[in-house]
């Protein structure tokens, strides 16, 4: 057992440790076989010997593949599309395809994603990515710097990315941060997020203890201003008891005066019971919690012995300059005071308020209630609304964060609507709105967000509206530059100071409209090259970016040669991955006097082993590693021709 655990799984994988264990068992028949004729046993060895061969045989197949070892199909998250007799085939290429490392660790099964920038994959559950989730997992911790006045020691449950340690080391005050990881193997995964954690793993700030947080908590034997929790979902095996009171005992015990726990919890797939728990629970050790909106889906609780107080003439400071600025800047995309008083939901009112019922039991290692609660409820649809929260908390005057000084209150209001946005989401919004410029700016964000420009656009210069922040900022370039007659946005030339990716991404949409190919080829250009080191801009924007990049290509063999270059490396935590790839085939087709050139053969190369199981591009690469007289040429064909097969009225090449 402890030569399997802890040296055959890491250093074979589980499937290399199964396919060892059959060989061995075999080996171990033989041998059983021959002593027994040495020693004169008279009896038939057919069966055995073909049972044994049968399953060495049965060895070098395929095997259980990462559509089963890493997706969430074993939770009901993942659903099978049917929508044909290529569904599920369709759907085993996708989910292979899209594994860029992975290993078998010495707690869990450990995969990096890349199908659309990096996440990282527990035991088949997506646990963090790279960029989508940078929201909580860099601002959630930053929020101790306003929280607690200088945290100096910090300790943080889980590397992860690494991007909630490594921000919080840059923070000039933050002495020292203390790591609890579980399962080494993380810390492949945050070597790999470089690009968005702040260079974690090479922070001399930074230390990283290897083992159960609960232990290393129970255990230090110094004390913390800020500790922060960001585990993965509760009703995981094992991580309900870090939303337990026990935990959150330990959590106090070793919290320095004036120290604050920050502790996130979902808002999706999850029953108000479940959340109406971890407040109760976590109110029968801390007795002031704030509640804050990290992006669209996550709850950050700031849990403390006394209810903070701040005043706007010394926050505005800390939160506009230094890390907490560039890290704001980057994922919620404002920089002002008001945008980060946006966030809050509701102070100790409303935890009291959801926590107020006999019948809600505090959680406890003993009696783990949020854990099967929690599991109730997943791949399901029901939810907790933070907007919903935020009512309650406005009921009982609880909605404003303890800010006393100079506040912008309608501002705070108007920089809500970018907390859905910024992660591509339309904005949660009461449908009675009085005030018009409101009532257009939600039109606005929501009009982008889905994609109908015009009426955005519309709604965005009715309103006479003005950006509040870096978000609207993009958001006002990216509809001007659509507009077709319209002139080239003022908003450009401050985009360009902030975010010069997004801005050259929408500079070439508006010369491309403009009927001025060449100069858009060469805004795209810059676009890409940037793209490959800064991960921050707006994916939603990027998308767009290749799109139109396989649009120009179309038109001119010229553009199509420049623009392949700039697209042939990956983009920072390879975000848009996918997409990038097979743009890659369709501009290189047009790059020779036939579409099988060099090109489109190295662009289909990049989509193997598991090649994307459409008709289309099948064909493709089919008949150009044909006449390439590729290696990979009798595969190309013999997949063509068992998709063919499965085609009602398909005609099956001779």
């Amino acid at each position: 057992s402890l030569a399997g655990g802890f040296g055959l799984l890491p250093l074979l994988s589980a499937t290399g440790t199964w396919r060892a264990v059959v060989f061995g068992l075999a080996l171990l028949c033989l041998i059983t076989i021959l002593m027994s004729l040495r020693f004169g046993v008279r009896a038939s060895f057919a069966v055995p010997l073909v049972l044994a061969t049968g399953a060495c045989a049965l060895v070098f197949s395929l095997g259980p593949t990462a559509a089963w070892r890493h997706s969430p199909i074993g939770a009901g998250r993942e659903v099978i599309p049917n929508d044909g007799r290529h569904s599920i085939q369709r759907w085993l290429h996708t989910q292979r395809q899209g594994i860029a490392w992975d290993v078998d660790g010495i707690e869990s099964t450990v995969a990096l994603s890349d199908h659309n920038g990096y996440a990282f994959l527990v035991n088949g559950k997506s646990d963090g990515h790279a960029r989508f989730d940078s929201g909580t997992q860099v601002m959630a911790g930053l929020l101790g710097a306003v929280a607690v006045a200088r945290p100096a020691d910090v300790f943080v449950v889980g590397l992860g990315t690494g991007s909630t340690a490594g921000w919080l080391a840059q923070l000039p005050q933050v002495e020292h941060v203390d790591v609890a990881e579980l399962e080494p193997a993380i810390l492949q995964v945050a070597r790999a997020c470089e690009p968005v954690n702040a260079g974690v793993l090479s922070n001399p700030k930074v230390n990283i203890q290897l083992g159960d947080a609960r232990e290393i908590l129970l255990t230090a034997r110094k004390g913390y201003d800020l500790i922060f929790s960001e585990p993965s979902n509760p009703y995981r095996a094992g991580v309900a008891t870090l939303f337990t009171r026990d935990f959150y005992q330990a959590v106090e015990a070793r919290l320095n005066a004036g120290g604050v726990f920050i502790h996130w919890l979902q808002s999706y797939e999850i029953e108000p019971v479940t959340v109406r728990t971890v407040y109760t629970t976590l109110l029968s050790v801390f007795p002031a919690i704030q509640t804050w909106q990290s992006q669209s889906g996550d709850l950050v609780l700031i849990a403390s012995r006394e209810e903070p107080r701040w005043q706007a003439a010394a926050l505005r400071p800390i939160v506009e300059s230094g890390p907490f600025s560039i890290a704001m800047a980057n994922t919620w995309r404002t920089t002002s005071l008001e945008g980060l008083a946006a966030r809050y939901v509701g102070g100790t009112a409303l935890a009291r308020a959801l926590a107020d019922d006999d019948l809600i039991e505090p959680n406890t290692d003993d009696r783990n209630l949020v854990e099967f609660h929690a599991a109730r409820s997943v791949g399901g649809t029901t939810r907790v609304d933070p907007e919903a929260l935020r009512g309650i908390a406005e009921g009982i005057e609880a909605a404003r964060p303890p800010i006393e000084g100079d506040l912008d209150w309608d501002r705070v209001s108007d920089e809500r609507f970018s907390i859905n946005t910024v992660s591509g989401h339309p904005p949660a919004w009461p449908s009675a709105i009085r005030d018009p410029q409101q009532r257009a700016r939600l039109e606005a964000h929501r009009g982008w967000v889905e994609g109908r420009t015009g009426e955005a656009r519309n709604a965005w210069k009715q309103g006479g509206l003005t950006p509040l922040n870096t978000l609207e900022l993009a958001v006002e370039a990216e509809l001007g530059a659509s507009d077709p007659g319209g002139p080239m946005p003022a908003a450009l030339q401050q985009l360009s100071r902030v975010q010069p990716v997004e801005a050259a991404a929408i500079r070439a949409r508006w010369f491309w409209l403009q009927n001025r190919p060449d100069e858009a080829a060469a805004e795209l250009e810059r676009a890409f090259i940037g793209y490959r080191k800064n991960p921050w801009p707006i994916s939603a924007i990027m998308i767009r970016a290749v799109s139109l990049a396989e649009l120009i290509a179309s038109s001119d063999p010229a553009l199509a040669k420049r623009l392949y270059p700039a697209l042939s490396e990956p983009f920072a935590v390879r975000m848009l991955d996918m997409q990038r790839k097979r743009a890659l085939v369709s501009i290189a087709r047009v790059l020779g006097p036939e579409p099988c050139n060099p090109r489109t053969v190295a662009s289909l190369e990049a989509l193997e082993p598991w090649f994307p199981w459409e008709r289309d591009l099948l064909d493709l690469r089919s008949r150009c590693y044909r006449e390439a007289g590729h290696p990979l040429e009798r595969k190309a064909e013999s997949e063509l021709i068992r998709y063919l097969w499965d085609e009602p009225d398909s005609l099956l090449p001779h």
